[in-house]
Order: structure tokens, then C-alpha cells, then sequence
């Protein structure tokens, strides 16, 4: 039996919801533009899209959509080809799922083995007594126009990605003071063991769980192959990194993270880049920070 090995990278607005020993991507729908007062100042964050993004110049074992129109659009960058789906199918959001395609498949390590260092985490953001809504994490669809997508982790490694780090503080400050050295991607890898390999499929919100899904993505390979993609929610001009370098101390994008919670803070702590100097401050074509959450069993 081989065994192949698949390398998924989230960044920008991506809550992870860890729930006793698994946990669960949570993907905002942040696609309307966002109206922002923080300490006095009003502010907009830009439209995002939940998307899926895959280089097409390498591993003939990939598997891409055979349906037109599933890609949304293709660029170059660095001399590389990629292509770009919708995590939604339309205005529909979806949950994703591996599906192996061998009867006696596997996934592991399962249960999975979970990191979050420097992962920004709500509960030192907001304090005590501001849990998530639990209606975005549950067996039932959550409604789309809240969410994009979600991912569940079962198995696998999740260790966060120590690359183009923000150096940040939460402001205005709490009692207990929050800031650190926060990563802007988190991967997730899994090994696969079988012959035939595994797809990547997309339910749609309101669909029968145990119906096939959309095929998104399929990895068969032989043993010892390694792919890669990326799950992200950013405005476009950062897949495109195409951004203008315009600093922005401030990251307005933080606050959609406040809309997955039942209960909203007295205000928005919103994290601040310190030292610019020394550390620099947020520039274009880069992402808002991934967000961690706990719920408690």
C-alpha cells in the first residue's frame, strides 16, 4: 500500500475551532464590504473571497475540475501557473471533506496532532465570556451568507507556518495585555495510504451530507509523492500579489473574525503592527492573521 502525502496551507481570515481532540477550519463569509469603527476612526475592509488556489506546472497525479467554469480565473507568478476556485459553489457555502478512494484507505495520524503556537487566539483577544457560535461548528449547515466554508481536521499534522510573521499588540488593551509575533499561515499535512487515492469534495450547504459533493480536487500518486495547495479568504489583489506596499498599521480585517461569536464585546481590540522600524508594519499582498478558538466540552 503507498503512501502519498497532501500539504494544505490556510491563510487570511480562517478561524480554527478546536473541539476536544479534532478541530474544525471555519471560513467567514467576508465577500461584502465591511464597515469598521475602532477608536473613533471609521474604516472598510475590502471584499474577500473564500478560495481554493493550486499550481498547475507540477505532479501529473493531480487531478483538476473537469467542469468549465469551476476555475475562476488563472495567473503566473514567479514564473509559475496557478489556478484559483470559489470555495462556494455560487452564493452556496460548502463544507469539504477527503474522500479516499480505496475501501480500505486511511488517514493519518488520526486523531490529528494540533499546534497553535503564535496562531492569534480570540479568547486572549476578547477575555472570558465571548464564546464562538456554535451554530457555525455544528452537524447542521450554517447559512451562507455567515460562512464560506469549513474544513473539518480529523487527522493529519496542523503546525503553523513561521513565514512573513506580523509583529502585533491588541488595541486598546484589556487589563491583560495581548501582542506577539502572530504567523499569517497555517498547514495542515496528511498522509494518505492506499493505491487509488483520495479526491477533495465540497457539499453544499443544505445538501445531504452523505451526498458525493463536488469534486474539487483529486491527489493519486505513487508512493512517496507530495502535493500541495492552498485554502484562503483574502481580498484578490493578494492571491494576485498585486498589492501597493501601502502600510497599514491597523488591520480592519481582524474584525470579521467578531461576527462568529454569540456574544459581542463592549469593543473591538484590533491588532496594531509595533515597531515599524524594526519589525515593519502590514503592506499590501499581505493576509490578516488565522484566529484560534477553543470550545470547551
Amino acid at each position: 500500500m503507498g503512501c502519498i502525502t497532501i500539504n494544505v496551507k490556510f491563510t487570511g481570515i480562517i478561524c480554527f475551532v478546536k473541539h476536544c481532540k479534532t478541530a474544525i477550519a471555519v471560513i467567514p463569509n467576508a465577500r461584502g464590504i465591511k464597515g469598521v469603527t475602532h477608536q473613533g476612526m471609521h474604516a472598510h475592509v475590502p471584499s474577500h473571497l473564500a478560495y481554493l488556489e493550486y499550481c498547475t506546472d507540477r505532479k501529473p497525479g493531480l487531478s483538476k475540475p473537469p467542469t468549465p467554469g469551476t476555475v475562476l480565473f488563472s495567473y503566473r507568478s514567479r514564473g509559475k501557473a496557478f489556478n484559483v476556485q470559489s470555495l462556494p459553489a455560487g452564493s452556496v457555502g460548502r463544507d469539504l471533506k477527503f474522500v479516499p478512494l480505496d475501501p480500505t484507505g486511511k488517514f493519518t495520524p488520526e486523531p490529528p496532532e494540533l499546534c497553535w503556537k503564535d496562531v492569534v487566539d480570540m479568547k486572549e483577544v476578547c477575555g472570558a465570556g465571548f464564546p464562538i457560535d456554535e451554530s457555525v461548528i455544528s452537524e447542521f449547515h450554517p447559512r451562507s451568507d455567515r460562512i464560506s466554508a469549513r474544513v473539518p481536521i480529523p487527522y493529519g499534522y496542523v503546525i503553523p507556518i513561521p513565514r512573513k510573521d506580523v509583529h502585533a499588540t491588541f488595541l486598546p488593551p484589556r487589563q491583560k495585555p495581548y501582542s506577539g509575533t502572530f504567523v499569517q499561515e497555517v498547514g495542515w499535512t496528511i498522509r494518505y495510504h492506499g493505491e487509488k487515492g483520495v479526491e477533495l469534495r465540497g457539499n453544499p450547504f443544505g445538501e445531504d451530507p452523505k451526498a458525493k459533493g463536488d469534486f474539487l480536487l483529486g491527489f493519486r500518486g505513487v508512493d512517496g509523492d507530495v502535493f500541495e495547495f492552498t485554502i484562503g479568504n483574502v481580498p484578490i489583489e493578494d492571491i494576485l500579489r498585486t498589492g501597493q506596499g501601502a502600510r497599514e498599521v491597523i488591520d480592519h480585517h481582524f474584525a470579521v473574525y467578531y461576527d462568529l461569536l454569540i456574544f459581542q464585546p463592549p469593543f473591538i481590540r484590533l491588532p496594531h503592527r509595533t515597531s515599524e522600524r524594526f519589525r515593519g508594519a502590514r503592506t499590501g499582498s499581505s493576509n490578516c492573521p488565522p484566529a484560534f478558538i477553543e470550545v470547551m466540552p
